[in-house]
C-alpha cells in the first residue's frame, strides 16, 4: 500500500530552497572562494545547518540584483552625471 502524503522525489520539479555553495558557485560562475570571500565581507547571508553552509535560491537572485550594474536605476543615472575623463 502506498501512503498518499509521501513526496515522490522522483517527479517533483520544484528547485531545492537551499543549495550547497559549491552549486551555488556554479550558477553564478564564480569560484567557491569567492562566495566564502562574499560571505565574510556580508555580501552573501547563508543559510547553516550545523557546520554545512548553504545559499538560498532567494538570496541568489538578490545577490545578483544588487550587483547588476542599472538594476536600480542609479548606476544609469550616476553614469549619465559624470563628466568623461580627457
Amino acid at each position: 500500500m502506498k501512503a498518499e502524503n509521501v513526496m515522490d522525489r522522483s517527479t517533483d520539479k520544484r528547485e531545492p530552497l537551499v543549495i550547497s555553495l559549491e552549486d551555488a558557485a556554479w550558477r553564478l560562475s564564480v569560484s567557491p572562494s569567492f562566495l566564502r570571500l562574499e560571505i565574510s565581507r556580508g555580501g552573501i547571508r547563508p543559510v547553516r545547518f550545523g557546520r554545512r553552509v548553504m545559499i538560498s535560491a532567494a538570496e541568489i537572485e538578490r545577490y545578483v540584483a544588487a550587483n547588476t550594474r542599472g538594476a536600480s536605476g542609479e548606476a544609469d543615472a550616476e553614469a549619465s552625471t559624470k563628466k568623461p575623463r580627457l
